[in-house]
């Protein structure tokens, strides 16, 4: 035959906007599957193909929302949960069992130190450290002994007191005095002194809770029921 008869390979192509090879069968003269005509055979896959584009997206898609709400749970729960074990403004554990109050004069032995409340007094302060109106400033007297080798530290800012609103008082500077000197106790050593507070004049169900810093572990706290 001479050229004009003859029809190569690369000239019987697929049509202009066929599929490309290996996604879908198609013949210019044989019908589609079920006696589809070719142009219904292409539909067809158009169809598939925007079927799966969108599953993808709707995919993709949910797996970012997934990811994010994971992300912002995981922040709030940090928010909620990363607060120190010494800030006295952080929430009661509801799930503790209630504090032991020791009362006045009881030494209580913790395991680095022993501790007591020898004392509680009114605060008599210069006029330029006076307490604002309606409020009075207090001092607790107390005393501890070391009971380790390993020296352990003393420091008036250990301590915070509770009123009955549950409401924490960190020390102030100025009060009743001789003041608790801030160090480290040897074993035997012992030391005394006031560490004050400034409350309200009507403020009741006061208590004491100390709690030292201890590197490596955080010691339990012990309450005092200040009897007033």
């Amino acid at each position: 035959m001479g050229r004009q008869g003859r029809i190569s390979r690369d000239d019987a192509g697929s049509p202009p906007g066929a599929p490309p090879d290996g996604a879908l069968a198609w013949s210019p003269n044989v019908p589609a599957c079920g006696g589809a005509s070719p142009s219904g055979g292409r539909a067809s896959w158009l169809l598939s193909r925007a079927l799966l584009a969108g599953a993808l997206a709707l995919g993709l898609g949910c797996g970012a929302c997934n990811r994010c709400g994971a992300e912002e749970g995981a922040a709030e729960t940090d928010d909620a949960t990363m607060t120190s074990p010494f800030d006295p403004d952080r929430p009661e554990d509801p799930l503790a069992p209630p504090p032991e109050r020791t009362p006045l004069g009881a030494w209580v032995d913790a395991e680095d130190y022993r501790v007591r409340v020898v004392a509680v007094e009114d605060c008599e302060v210069e006029p330029y450290f006076a307490p604002r109106p309606g409020h009075r400033k207090i001092g607790v007297h107390l005393e501890l002994t070391g009971l380790r080798d390993e020296p352990v530290p003393v420091n008036g800012l250990f301590a915070t007191l509770l009123d009955s609103t549950g409401e924490p008082h960190r020390p102030t500077p100025a009060g009743c005095r001789p003041t608790l000197p801030a160090g480290r106790l040897e074993v035997g050593q012992t030391t005394r002194g006031f560490v004050s507070f400034e409350v309200a004049e009507d403020a009741s169900g006061l208590l004491l809770r100390y709690q030292p810093i201890i590197v490596g572990r955080v010691p339990r706290p012990i309450t005092f029921d200040l009897g007033r």
